[in-house]
């Protein structure tokens, strides 16, 4: 909380990233979808829409990384230092029946229930919505890059153009390996809104 309170500004990530924000939820991220293919069907274009999933986001977070861009996003370096210290010193076992296995160090994950747990994973897939806005793939309204919407670690593509949409999925795969994240294939799917949905 100390953290959230001092540097929260900092870890405030991209517009498009609704998930573990103040006074947003889920029906704002699907309020802004609706709105973006009502936008181009209504003006005759049809938008393609993927629906991804990353598997185990929350237990897949490398440390090294996720602190990389803790540095990068201005987060003072003893502050940084202090959470790595204390992820380091995590431990975990496993019981099987009445027998526990040896203590090992977790290297990957974010604390599960931990009050900055949410606002790191947002950090840690932040370069996912940065990478997509530098493409010049998906759908676009005045100047305002709507390409994609992200729920914490699900993530909605927008294109007009099918080849773009395969393009912005190719990238977020390429991100999702330098970030050690998967997605769940069959919580995946394609979209087609429009006149033309069925070609």
């Amino acid at each position: 909380m100390f953290v959230l309170e001092l540097y929260g500004n900092l870890l405030l990530k991209s517009p498009l990233q609704f998930g573990f924000k103040k006074k947003l939820s889920t029906s704002h991220a699907l309020y802004m979808l609706r709105r973006i293919v009502d936008y181009y069907v209504r003006n005759g274009s049809p938008v393609n829409v993927s629906l991804l999933d990353f598997r185990k986001a929350f237990d897949s977070v490398d440390h090294a990384t996720l602190f990389q861009h803790l540095l990068d996003e201005g987060l003072p370096v003893g502050v940084v230092k202090l959470l790595a210290r204390w992820y380091d010193g995590t431990y975990a076992c496993v019981r099987w029946g009445t027998c526990l296995s040896e203590c090992f160090n977790v290297t990957a994950g974010v604390r599960q229930g931990g009050v900055l747990s949410p606002v790191l994973l947002n950090v840690y897939v932040n370069s996912v919505i940065q990478r997509l806005q530098l493409s010049n793939c998906g759908c676009v309204i005045g100047a305002q890059f709507l390409g994609c919407i992200m729920y914490a670690d699900d993530l909605v593509l927008l294109s007009q153009s099918v080849c773009d949409l395969q393009k912005m999925i190719d990238i977020c795969v390429d991100e999702a390996l330098c970030l050690s994240l998967k997605f769940n294939v069959k919580k995946s799917c394609v979209l087609r809104f429009g006149t033309r949905y069925l070609h």
